[in-house]
């Protein structure tokens, strides 16, 4: 299973590089980061932990949405967190209404930093689904860890995270936290 995810990624990043070609690379930062015009998605598909990520939102039809002007907010699991899903990857990338519902659990409206995220407990996801923010040791939403944070495009940020939110916790390989990943009740923001 592993192999034909893998392969299907590589396909499809070289085909989404063909497809969507970046608006402009004339405003990246000193590190080369997308910062100026690159959509969120021109970020991802150039970060090397996100093939698997770009190939679920070409699949749930949600590449258009997020090179929109935005501003949004994706908790990007990284290649690792999909490949801890085993089987239940290749349920999702063929059920496209099942892969957009839980990749909208990782889109939130706004560009929040990792700043923004420590001065709130919760948020709310385009989905509906509530979203625990907790930054007692390091940053988690939802118990996934932030690997990596605010990778910033020009229509919002992304935050890499080490799980897939609002897929249960028997479809994922061990990540050390029992309640990781579970869905949370919305909680009202301040």
């Amino acid at each position: 299973m592993s192999i034909v995810v893998l392969g299907l990624v590589t396909a499809f990043r070289e085909d989404l590089e063909e497809i969507f070609e970046p608006t402009t690379r004339d405003d990246d930062g000193p590190d080369g980061e997308g910062t100026g015009t690159d959509t969120v998605v021109d970020v991802a598909t150039d970060h090397p932990e996100f093939g698997t990520l770009c190939l679920a939102l070409k699949t749930a039809g949600l590449v258009e949405t997020l090179q929109e002007p935005g501003p949004y907010t994706v908790f990007a699991p990284t290649d690792e967190a999909f490949r801890a899903l085993d089987e239940k990857l290749d349920e999702l990338l063929a059920d496209s209404d099942a892969l957009r519902a839980v990749l909208t659990n990782h889109i939130v409206r706004g560009s929040l930093t990792a700043s923004d995220l420590a001065s709130t407990d919760g948020i709310e996801a385009l989905s509906g689904m509530g979203l625990a923010i907790d930054t007692s040791d390091g940053t988690k939403v939802n118990g996934c860890r932030v690997v990596e944070a605010d990778l910033q495009a020009g229509n919002g940020v992304i935050h890499a995270i080490d799980g897939v939110m609002g897929v249960s916790r028997q479809d994922q390989t061990d990540t050390g936290d029992e309640t990781a990943h579970e869905p949370e009740s919305p909680k009202e923001t301040e």
